[in-house]
């Protein structure tokens, strides 16, 4: 009843907040191998709602310009450029979700419930251990997923609304540009009157 006494007034209000990482071990994409992959995680709770926020890493690969080094490499086969060797590297960078949700009362919906939505949304989880298959299958996975920081919100958007043990969310996306000397960034949520806004995920 947080109170060191009978004579004490009971509190009408409590608040909990828990920051910690979360470590979950991560298989190698091809070869058998495994590593830490660890998350920024918090707790939140009042007497009536509970929240799970995570922070997620991931790699996106620019759409625009992974089409220009394809369109590149197919005049410099033609001999309609003969500028560089006929190799181009679409630009990807490392990038960011930090996703809060609000949860059901007496839900068991999980901090691993929660990554494995995520993952769902942005396949091209950064990765704790690499061999050089890894590394190709990695390269694979980002040419299949290419995107702007505007196709992760609604690749978030699509399956936070899809789970049915989550009330509200809201996620803050940022990609860390490699190529702009700014990062590209949105933030995006459910809703709902009241609920989660931009201010909530920080």
């Amino acid at each position: 009843q947080l109170r060191d006494d009978d004579n004490e007034e009971i509190m009408e209000r409590a608040f909990l907040k828990l920051s910690f990482n979360y470590p979950i071990k991560q298989k190698s994409l091809k070869s058998e191998n495994w590593g830490w992959q660890y998350y920024k995680c918090e707790l939140e709770a009042t007497e009536t709602k509970s929240y799970i926020k995570v922070n997620f890493e991931y790699s996106s690969t620019c759409p625009c310009s992974l089409s220009m080094a394809k369109q590149y490499e197919m005049q410099y086969q033609a001999g309609i450029i003969d500028e560089g060797t006929g190799v181009a590297a679409a630009h990807a960078q490392r990038s960011n979700a930090c996703v809060k949700i609000e949860i059901k009362e007496d839900s068991i919906f999980q901090i691993e419930d929660l990554i494995d939505l995520i993952r769902l949304a942005l396949p091209t989880e950064t990765q704790s251990l690499v061999k050089r298959l890894d590394e190709q299958a990695f390269a694979i996975l980002n040419g299949q997923n290419p995107m702007f920081v505007e196709h992760a919100s609604k690749r978030l958007s699509k399956v936070l609304n899809s789970e049915k043990e989550i009330l509200d969310w809201v996620a803050n996306i940022e990609h860390y540009e490699s190529l702009h000397s700014h990062n590209a960034a949105a933030v995006i949520y459910k809703g709902i009157k009241y609920g989660l806004r931009e201010d909530s995920v920080f």
